[in-house]
């Protein structure tokens, strides 16, 4: 084996190590699946049907087709439509997966955030357990904020447990600095 080759298997190794180690920080995570990070995913014009046919829940924001987060088909922190997925889905990749692919994180790090962020999801999700996802939750308080009386519950939580607001405040600083910008404002 010439040395050409030998840098070609190599390349190749370190190649499928990254597949591999990207696959288990998604596995790991699933924020862009669960409404963690985002509200909605837009689809491709051609997917629509297609979508709709797989159960994805379509519907329209800003003049195009999105499905709504938590993915229909996120199920047991896997996507059960994974081989079919969206366009989008298949070329998304959070900041912390960008740094991990770019050999900024070892995996063992971007682990160690995800199991950070997931604890503080969980505090969250035993705190407001009528929440469908984060985001949901972030629109809600927008809401609250903009219109006094959208939910009346939902305002006086926000309004009166600041333990809660605080931890929600910490949790999206943590989120935008790990994962990238969410879209609490879409």
């Amino acid at each position: 084996m010439n040395q050409e080759s030998a840098t070609q298997i190599t390349d190749l190794g370190r190649s499928l190590d990254g597949v591999a180690s990207a696959m288990r920080l998604c596995l790991a995570c699933g924020f862009c699946c669960d409404g963690t990070l985002h509200l909605h995913t837009a689809l491709l014009p051609d997917e629509t049907p297609t979508a709709v046919a797989l159960g994805l829940a379509v519907t329209t924001a800003d003049g195009r087709a999105v499905f709504r987060q938590p993915c229909t088909q996120f199920r047991d922190g896997r996507c059960a439509i994974y081989d079919r997925r969206p366009q989008v889905c298949r070329h998304y990749a959070c900041a912390l997966l960008k740094k991990l692919l770019a050999g900024e994180v070892s995996l063992e790090q971007s682990l160690q955030i995800a199991g950070i962020a997931r604890k503080q999801l969980a505090v969250f999700r035993t705190r407001v357990p009528a929440a469908a996802s984060f985001m949901e939750w972030l629109k809600a308080i927008e809401a609250s904020a903009d219109a006094e009386a959208a939910d009346p519950g939902l305002a006086q939580a926000v309004t009166h447990d600041t333990t809660l607001s605080d931890h929600t405040v910490a949790l999206i600083v943590y989120l935008t600095k790990y994962f990238g910008e969410n879209d609490a404002g879409a």
